[in-house]
């Protein structure tokens, strides 16, 4: 069984707990279980030479092109200055500055 798994049971054992000695059918210390370490994911990003591949691509279909267009302008807003500056704020794909 995974530490998530395990912690959603917690969670709810703790909020039982929590709800039993509010109501008053628990009487005395009151219990909390603490959480387990889980593993942090990171995230696999674009290196700057990915990102300069993708936008430096040439389409050949009006399709791949439209499609790119998209993607450059999407590059353009992450990076502010334009590609390979880096960008730490979201920002969404619709957005047109």
């Amino acid at each position: 069984m995974s530490a998530i798994s395990i912690n959603t049971y917690l969670e709810c054992v703790n909020a039982f707990h929590r709800w039993a000695s509010t109501e008053g059918h628990l009487t005395g210390e009151k219990v909390h279980i603490p959480r387990l370490k889980q593993e942090q994911k990171v995230l696999a990003t674009l290196s700057p030479e990915h990102v300069q591949r993708i936008v430096g691509f040439k389409g050949r279909a009006g399709s791949e092109r439209r499609m790119l267009g998209s993607l450059r302008r999407y590059f353009q807003v992450l990076t502010p200055g334009g590609i390979g500056r880096g960008c730490t704020v979201p920002v969404s794909p619709s957005y047109r500055p």
